[in-house]
């Protein structure tokens, strides 16, 4: 069997030329995550890594085996980084999942079945292997997990930046967050989010939906679910109006949609552009903060660019079906009905793929702060920033 190594790292994260995340497997428990394109002079800590993996891993392990020991993957920046701080070389990082429940539980046994709600039989259809090995190697949640633990160097520039990133669990089978709307979802606090075990911010509908999974796994019935991505402090102008292939929304859209079970991405209150006629965004301006907009039903976005408002994209998860009670397959070898391979046995994937999704939009807001400001140093990426704010408030006045 042989995997060509450009398909051993399937997925990347960025987009364009310039900023890009690639994953690949190095051993049998250790992935690369090569992150190129950053701007040289952002502060990093080498443990900024390990935070978003164990953000990224816990989230999974209660999904799944919350009983399951807690030793949790290890991150260690290789390279890259030169007094604490990113150099033009791009940056290294080494994932290990030895010791832990996702060193084997996520290599599925079965290798002539193909899983329900994966690329295995696409992947074995395009590549002509003999079985599923190796997609069933190449495509894993392990590579989400290295993602999003990748994306903490974006992170660290948009924070430079005064951009904040964020995610919560919006619903988990029929227990949702009442009444969300774009103006509710910027306003959850980051602490009651990281406290909760399912990364709900309200701690009532958190502690139900804790009691939702744990049904569902007595049950063997996965649940749907729902998230929710906010950034706040981006300026406007960011991404295309003339591009659509450039247009933030579209960019985001697509990496949204790369997190795991992603079903569906929104922009905003789709149902106010419904009830509150055709321009429910009314264009407002304050002497103080500039140009604003009345309620943001729009998400952020509008036209393929950013308005200034917080960005809210909302995203519903499928159910995670691998259980082989639940779902069977085909033997590719004897072509007959056969057991789905079994993994983790994922109660519902809208926690994980939160985090997931989260860090995908990081680094698309990070390129297009790139693309918009200048490929050279933080300090004239900062400065060319600065400048445009300053434009932009004058504007106002």
């Amino acid at each position: 069997m042989h995997v060509f190594p450009v398909l051993q790292s399937l997925a990347n994260v960025g987009v364009g030329e310039g900023m890009r995340i690639d994953v690949t497997r190095h051993s049998a428990d250790r992935y690369i995550a090569v992150i190129e394109g950053m701007p040289a002079g952002i502060a990093l800590q080498r443990s900024d890594a390990q935070t978003d993996l164990d953000r990224a891993a816990e989230a999974l392990l209660f999904c799944s085996a919350p009983d399951a020991p807690q030793v949790l993957p290890r991150a260690t920046v290789l390279s890259g980084l030169a007094r604490d701080r990113s150099s033009a070389a791009p940056l290294l990082l080494e994932v290990d999942f030895a010791g832990t429940v996702f060193s084997e539980a996520l290599d599925a046994h079965g290798s002539q079945t193909p899983r329900f709600g994966t690329a295995d039989l696409a992947f074995f259809l395009r590549m002509n292997e003999d079985d599923c090995a190796s997609a069933l190697q190449a495509v894993t949640l392990r590579h989400a997990i290295v993602r999003a633990a990748a994306a903490f160097a974006a992170r660290a520039f948009l924070a430079e930046l005064g951009v904040d990133v964020r995610s919560f669990s919006s619903r988990i089978g029929s227990v949702e967050l009442r009444d969300l709307d774009a103006q509710k979802a910027a306003l959850f606090a980051p602490l009651d989010i990281e406290t909760s075990a399912v990364r709900c911010p309200d701690p009532q509908a958190s502690r139900l939906m804790v009691e939702a999974l744990d049904a569902a796994r007595t049950a063997g019935e996965p649940l749907p679910g729902a998230f929710c991505v906010v950034a706040t402090g981006c300026v406007p102008g960011l991404g295309s109006a003339t591009d659509p292939v450039r247009g933030l929304a579209a960019l985001i859209a697509a990496a949204v949609m790369g997190a795991p079970s992603v079903s569906s991405v929104a922009f905003g209150d789709a149902s106010a552009h419904a009830s509150d006629g055709a321009f429910p965004d009314r264009v407002q301006v304050d002497r103080t903060r500039g140009f604003t907009y009345a309620r943001n039903v729009q998400g952020g976005v509008a036209g393929g660019m950013s308005t200034g408002a917080p960005i809210v994209c909302i995203s519903t998860v499928l159910p995670c079906y691998q259980g082989e009670h639940i779902l069977s397959s085909i033997d590719l070898t004897t072509l007959e009905q056969a057991a789905s391979p079994d993994a983790l046995g994922i109660a519902c994937l809208a926690p994980f793929s939160s985090v997931c999704a989260e860090s995908a939009v990081a680094c698309v807001l990070a390129e297009a702060y790139v693309r918009t400001f200048g490929e050279g140093p933080l300090s004239d990426v900062a400065r060319a920033l600065d400048a445009y704010r300053a434009r932009i408030k004058t504007a106002s006045r």
